[in-house]
């Protein structure tokens, strides 16, 4: 913005204070407020959204307006609530504004008079931002894909010792998106929790095979060895920040409400929300499935074992408020196994 606003504040012939604005998907308008400081260039966000009949008056219809003071359009402009609503002070001098579908520009406090001059040179400057935010969206959303592909792939990984397929990550997934969506969680937390959850055994990297697809019950050494997949893989996963809900999930996802869980024994709300959810949606997809231990359950017997238990399980494991998500949602999760199989 700093091409835009000038190299000082004193530069007659720049604007003062420059909006950009963003669309999102719901037509809302927000975004941000760029100005120049003692000579450098200062900014932060927005702290409100307008709507489009909000916006809407500024541009009357065109796409490109200017207005002097003294001018009917200009004492329109500054007469608008967007402003009170934005924090912002209104305009005190000469405006140009652009508009396109999806950004918006406000280029307030000309020191000189404008005219389609000004009007034109802004609306080629933004087109050359848009196509660069374009450009670095693009950029972005390839770095997200590789991103998902590359820990679908390490959990795929984990999942070929005892899975005949990769689909018990993708259900599991899937049903522990449905959970948090259930239980109100923000859309962030769901979304961040429709791909970590799939990293709940990662750690089974680290577990010999043998160990894995062994019929029956387990030795009581074999088993501590098992537990320990919840530790291997918070040290798979490592430090990233984008990986911080994968390894509350790994770590906390064999943790019980009532404190007999491992590998810490946690109870009630000390489990991370993120842990109790994936531990109700593998628990249901460990059911349905075949394991060299057990045979694959129907979805009825699944639910069953979950809400009244056996000698594996029992419904005191799972936080209350989930048990009671899940009673409304078993039908959807065993549409997700079907959708799914394998």
């Amino acid at each position: 913005m700093e091409f835009l606003l000038g190299p000082a504040s004193t530069d007659k012939t720049r604007p003062q204070r420059v909006l950009l604005l963003g669309a999102d998907q719901g037509g809302q308008w927000g975004g941000w407020v760029y100005y120049l400081k003692d000579g450098r260039l200062t900014f932060h966000p927005l702290p409100e959204k307008l709507s489009p009949p909000q916006l809407a008056p500024v541009f009357e219809g065109r796409g490109l307006v200017y207005a002097n003071r003294g001018e009917q359009p200009f004492a329109g402009v500054a007469a608008l609530p967007l402003w009170e609503r934005l924090r912002q002070p209104a305009p005190e001098n000469n405006l140009v504004a652009y508009r396109s579908d999806s950004v918006a520009v406000l280029a307030l406090d000309f020191g000189k008079q404008v005219s389609a001059y000004e009007a034109q040179v802004l609306s080629a400057l933004v087109a050359t931002i848009h196509f660069f935010l374009k450009t670095i969206s693009s950029q972005i959303q390839e770095v997200e894909r590789a991103f998902l592909y590359t820990i679908g792939a390490l959990a795929r990984a984990a999942e070929s010792h005892d899975e005949d397929t990769g689909n018990h990550i993708i259900r599991v997934n899937r049903c522990a998106e449905m959970v948090a969506t259930a239980l109100g969680c923000d859309l962030n937390f769901v979304k961040v929790l429709g791909y970590s959850a799939q990293m709940h055994d990662v750690g089974k990297l680290h577990i010999h095979p043998d160990i894995l697809r062994k019929p029956g019950r387990l030795s009581a050494a074999q088993w501590e060895e098992v537990k320990k997949h919840t530790i291997y893989g918070v040290r798979i996963l490592g430090d990233d920040p984008r990986l911080a809900m994968a390894r509350e999930v790994a770590l906390s996802h064999h943790e019980h409400w009532d404190g007999s869980g491992y590998p810490q024994g946690l109870q009630g709300p000390d489990i991370p929300l993120s842990g109790r959810i994936t531990m109700l949606a593998d628990v249901y997809d460990a059911l349905r499935s075949t394991r060299p231990y057990k045979p694959a359950f129907g979805h009825q017997r699944a639910v069953e074992i979950i809400t009244k238990g056996d000698d594996r399980l029992q419904p005191s494991y799972f936080d209350p408020r989930i048990l009671e998500v899940f009673g409304d949602l078993h039908h959807q999760m065993e549409k997700i196994f079907a959708d799914y199989p394998g």
